[in-house]
């Protein structure tokens, strides 16, 4: 084997150990508060589905910033939990940067606009009542799958973000950079990452959410993982 062929397959099985890594440590996060977590993205849903009885595009809208919010949050309750194996609210006061995370949050609603976008494609006026107004229609699960997983890409690029602005404590600005950054530096174990959204999200009209439901809040220890293992990387 030459040189150049011995770089190659060390390089694949360092990405591939970095996905097995971040999807069993992400499991092992998990099992360490798997009720509270589950509750907070049931929680997720909940709020998300109340707001939205506003009537449209507001309701929808804010909704999505709401939604972001949550979201944001959960990386400082992981972050704690993975340093002292415990899963309080309480812990969100040892974090600063809150006023700058609601901005974040705008900025990570940003994602919605490709689902609208893809709605309309797909369907045209009918998909925007839907994803807009929330007004009832017969659409094939396949429709609306596509419609939620249009918006994945942009979730991966952004993802890392609300750690860096209240773990790493960077601006808005910068949290956004360094999200895309490390993704697209570590572009091959986060595509890996981006199918298993895909395969969960997708799955989602089929089982009335439960899959994202059940699976989200492991997935979410997976991304605080990678996050983990990519800036342990960038400082060596």
């Amino acid at each position: 084997m030459d040189l150049v062929s011995s770089f190659s397959v060390t390089k694949k099985h360092v990405h591939q150990s970095s996905v097995s890594n971040w999807l069993v440590g992400g499991w092992h996060l998990f099992k360490t508060a798997p009720v509270k977590l589950t509750v907070v993205m049931l929680s997720l849903f909940v709020i998300e589905g109340v707001i939205q009885i506003i009537p449209g595009p507001t309701g929808m809208l804010l909704s999505k910033w709401v939604a972001s919010s949550i979201v944001i949050a959960l990386w400082p309750l992981m972050d704690n939990l993975a340093k002292s194996g415990k899963f309080h609210l309480s812990a969100l006061k040892k974090y600063s940067g809150w006023r700058k995370a609601a901005m974040l949050a705008v900025i990570l609603a940003s994602p919605f606009l490709l689902q609208v976008f893809t709605a309309f494609l797909l369907m045209g006026q009918p998909g925007l009542d839907l994803i807009l107004f929330a007004e009832a229609q017969i659409v094939p699960p396949i429709f609306v799958s596509l419609v939620l997983i249009s918006a994945i890409p942009l979730v991966m690029l952004l993802q890392f973000s609300p750690a860096k602005l209240l773990i790493d404590k960077q601006s808005v600005f910068q949290s956004l950079v360094q999200s895309v950054r490390m993704v697209i530096k570590a572009w091959r174990p986060m595509m890996v990452l981006a199918l298993v959204n895909v395969l969960l999200i997708g799955l989602a009209p089929y089982t009335f959410a439960l899959s994202f439901i059940f699976f989200g809040p492991w997935l979410c220890c997976v991304n605080y993982q990678a996050y983990r293992a990519l800036t342990a990387q960038e400082a060596k």
